[in-house]
């Protein structure tokens, strides 16, 4: 939930963008634990979806962010690339509940069935 209140929030404030551009690779450890020496905390089930979700939102911020906030694409290469972690589909990764929300009520105003 967390996570997800935190991408809405970097996806629509470039001063949020700007600041974690010095502070993702804490936010990266913190979420994807990819370093040797941290590891997520228990439960083991929340940490993999934590993980996993995690990775989906860094991949949509480098594709939408990459080319003006350059530690995120460099953090995206190095994880796919480097470090070869499995990315999640991007059809998977999850939809911000507000997106969802306003594009059902188009689809309902259109009169597109869900």
């Amino acid at each position: 939930m967390a996570l997800q209140l935190f991408d809405v929030l970097y996806m629509r404030s470039k001063a949020l963008r700007d600041k974690m551009d010095k502070h993702l690779q804490a936010f990266l450890e913190l979420t994807i634990a990819f370093s040797i020496d941290t590891t997520l905390p228990p439960p083991r089930t929340a940490a993999a979806q934590l993980r996993t979700q995690s990775l989906g939102v860094l991949r949509k911020w480098a594709k939408t962010y990459g080319s003006r906030h350059r530690q995120v694409a460099v953090a995206y290469r190095y994880l796919s690339e480097q470090l070869r972690l499995e990315f999640p589909p991007e059809d998977a990764t999850t939809e911000d509940v507000p997106s969802r929300r306003g594009r059902e009520e188009r689809e309902r105003q259109v009169g597109i069935p869900s």
